[in-house]
């Protein structure tokens, strides 16, 4: 990782360890869990951004092992982190 990309990690709130996740990668995070074959071209749709900044986040959330994509590009699927997956899910429901 060089240092232009760790002072965005920490502006994008990601920290080491999986432990913090930013509230605006949390919609992201939380669409790939509920459908994990969904395309880079859906979630800009479905958040309303653009494909480059969900390009940008999923590439951070993968080098901080939030998430992986496992298969060919087209066809393949996210995998989310489970401590994260649980995480959240104890969230959404406890909030």
């Amino acid at each position: 990782m060089n240092a232009q990309d760790g002072g965005e990690n920490k502006k994008m709130g990601v920290k080491n360890g999986g432990e913090k996740l930013s509230s605006k990668y949390k919609p992201l995070v939380s669409l790939m869990i509920d459908n994990p074959t969904i395309s880079i071209i859906e979630m800009a749709q479905r958040l309303e951004i653009g494909t480059s900044t969900i390009e940008r986040h999923l590439r951070i959330l993968r080098q901080e092992g939030f998430i992986e994509h496992i298969g060919p590009a087209k066809g393949g699927r996210w995998k989310v982190n489970v401590q994260l997956q649980s995480s959240l899910l104890r969230k959404h429901l406890y909030s």
